[in-house]
């Protein structure tokens, strides 16, 4: 059995299964933990999980990057020596990070937020060298090791952040919980530690400013796109407060993990394929993949949106605790297009940039979003309307914009050819879908659920086939006649 496992996890879809898996935990925590935590209590945990992920990003990304793109190559004389400077730049990052978390929790007296704080700079530092494991894994194709790891890390996660949120009542407890399930999975696989440092070796500063230049370039790009939720919850606290915040943010979570789950699911197989088409230099193959990439991503993107919000009663009684409701529902409508537009642009554009080699322009989208939403903070609350209002609404406009922004370079930028004929097909069946929508009456209750899924899934599904948007009928057809041929 245990041989049966290892093949699975050692397999070529292992790692596209592995990164769904380890999303669907991520929905799942967010489910359950407001269960758990206090309002209040969740609004930190929040703001807490957000700002950690930006400390890592700001610190580790260049190095994952450089570790995936130079860590292994033909040449293994030079790659192990970047292997060797990639790993001393992760002991010492890391080394800092856990040194700055000690002392920042010895002011804990003076200081009420130091042990937050404190935690954050824990929790990147962990979180950023169990993801180098993850890059040279990945740069090596040890599936075997990613996957098991990455699944065996997000399951530790959603039970340990569980277990310390319920034990302690606190969001800085159910973020330590999630710290420590990263070492324990990387205990699973033990690797020489004096070995991958060289010691005794010198360090090449030459190949440092080498990794470091691509690395920091490379990484851009990804630190804006983190930072934007970081921001976003921190804006979110300053206006409603972490009393008030619990249910807009909760909205924000499940938005932004449901919609990058789908959206990741899409890209993987997508994504690599019109890469590999590009390699191959089959242009007629990459058109048909960018089309796919587009077509795909927006078809199921926008229905998931609407079908989210027409359904909104239902997620609220089924999946959201009795305190925060009142947020949650107010603060659906604007969150779920703002994640559902941030998800076209980052799942269905943005890939573009790097399958037509023309990575500078990934930043341009997240820069902008980042800078509205900086101007959001100075704006007069009456230019909102009221304090949630001016918490999400800005979240809206930035996002609509970034998509604007993100097409306009695409089309200066990349010889891309927009599937206008099928997206125009698509926008069809979508409105079609959010016309009856909108003249549904609302509905609660599990039963009115169903019945408001089927009055907007059918229809969708039935339009989709009769436009034949994507050749998907066509495909279809002609799959069906060729298995009768045989």
């Amino acid at each position: 059995m245990l041989d049966g496992v290892r093949r699975v996890l050692g397999s070529s879809a292992a790692p596209s299964v592995a990164v769904t898996a380890g999303s669907v935990f991520g929905i799942a925590l967010n489910l359950v933990i407001p269960f758990v935590l206090p309002m209040a209590e969740y609004a930190l945990y929040s703001l807490l999980l957000g700002l950690a992920q930006l400390v890592t990003s700001l610190s580790f990304e260049w190095m994952r990057l450089a570790m995936l793109r130079h860590g292994y190559g033909a040449d293994e004389v030079v790659a192990h020596q970047r292997r060797l400077v990639l790993a001393r730049c992760y002991v010492a990052t890391t080394g800092v990070l856990l040194v700055a978390a000690v002392l920042v929790a010895s002011i804990t007296m003076v200081w009420s937020w130091a042990g937050a704080i404190s935690i954050v700079l824990a929790c990147a530092a962990i979180q950023g060298a169990f993801d180098g494991q993850m890059a040279a894994a990945r740069a090596r194709f040890d599936n075997l090791a990613f996957s098991g790891r990455w699944i065996v890390r997000a399951l530790l996660g959603l039970v340990l952040a569980i277990v310390f949120a319920a034990v302690f009542q606190t969001g800085m407890a159910a973020l330590a919980g999630l710290t420590l399930s990263y070492p324990l999975a990387a205990l699973l696989w033990r690797e020489n530690l004096l070995a991958a440092l060289g010691r005794g070796e010198a360090f090449d500063w030459a190949e440092f400013r080498l990794l470091f230049g691509f690395g920091e370039l490379a990484a851009l790009a990804t630190n804006l796109s983190v930072a934007v939720p970081a921001v976003v919850r921190s804006l979110v606290v300053g206006s409603l407060g972490l009393a008030g915040a619990g249910g807009v943010l909760l909205a924000i979570d499940i938005g932004q993990r449901l919609f990058s789950t789908v959206g990741t699911a899409i890209n993987v197989v997508v994504v690599q394929r019109a890469i590999r088409a590009m390699e191959h230099d089959d242009s007629a193959a990459v058109r048909r993949r960018l089309r796919d990439q587009v077509v795909v991503a927006v078809g199921v993107v926008a229905p998931l949106a609407i079908g989210l919000i027409a359904l909104r009663g239902q997620v609220a009684e089924l999946i959201v605790p009795l305190d925060y409701r009142v947020g949650f529902a107010a603060g659906l409508l604007a969150v779920t297009l703002a994640s559902a537009l941030q998800a076209m642009r980052q799942y269905a554009l943005d890939p573009l940039f790097l399958i037509f080699g023309r990575s500078g322009g990934a930043p341009l989208a997240p820069a902008v979003v980042l800078a509205l939403l900086a101007v959001s903070t100075i704006t007069p609350m009456a230019w909102w309307g009221s304090a949630l209002a001016a918490a999400v609404l800005p979240l809206l406009l930035a996002h609509a914009i970034g998509l604007v922004v993100t097409i306009a370079a695409l089309c200066l930028l990349t010889p891309m050819r927009w599937p206008w004929h099928d997206l125009w097909r698509l926008a069809l069946a979508v409105g079609a879908m959010g016309t009856i929508a909108a003249v549904l009456p609302a509905s609660e209750g599990l039963a009115d659920g169903v019945v408001v899924f089927l009055a907007l899934a059918v229809p969708y599904a039935g339009c989709v086939l009769a436009l034949d948007v994507g050749g998907i009928r066509s495909a279809g057809v002609a799959q069906t006649r060729g298995g009768a041929a045989t």
